[in-house]
């Protein structure tokens, strides 16, 4: 392997830290407020419980899951499948009636009421794990880039 080749593999790392740790962050408080948003001025709709799973990965943690549908003003049926916390998963029946909440300008983002991004500790320990990823990425990346007078003081 050349030499310049190899000395580019750890800015190309580097500057991938940097995009997966903004856009992460980015992407995890843009989810967070719009699920805020729908949780307190959605549309609310009667949705019908279709089936629950338990989805076991093998480290032992467990996703509950719930396929749903509801319809929409207009007559049109959505039908989504959303993890859920266990709680909403315990109170849920096949057959049964839940609530979901729904953008009006968007309604595949839906939730049964109390399932969304609604509580501000999951955005924030994504942005300490992304956003230092990203620190790391952008501070190694600037100080390979910054001007030579800075480095010689």
């Amino acid at each position: 392997m050349s030499e310049g080749h190899s000395s580019r593999i750890p800015v190309v790392i580097c500057a991938i830290f940097l995009v997966v740790g903004v856009l992460v962050v980015v992407g995890t408080w843009a989810a967070y407020f719009k699920d805020v948003g729908i949780a307190r001025s959605g549309v609310v709709a009667e949705g019908l419980v279709l089936k629950k799973d338990i989805i076991r990965s093998s480290d032992g943690d467990s996703d509950y899951r719930l396929a749903y549908r509801f319809t929409l003003p207009s007559g049109e049926m959505m039908q989504t499948e959303r993890n859920v916390p266990k709680r909403i998963w315990n109170a849920a029946q096949t057959g049964s009636a839940i609530q979901i909440s729904y953008a009006a300008d968007d309604p595949r983002r839906n939730f049964p009421v109390g399932a969304g991004i609604t509580s501000v500790v999951s955005p924030m320990a994504v942005s300490i794990m992304f956003g230092g990823l990203a620190l790391f990425g952008g501070v190694a990346l600037y100080r390979r880039y910054r001007p030579q007078s800075a480095r010689e003081s």
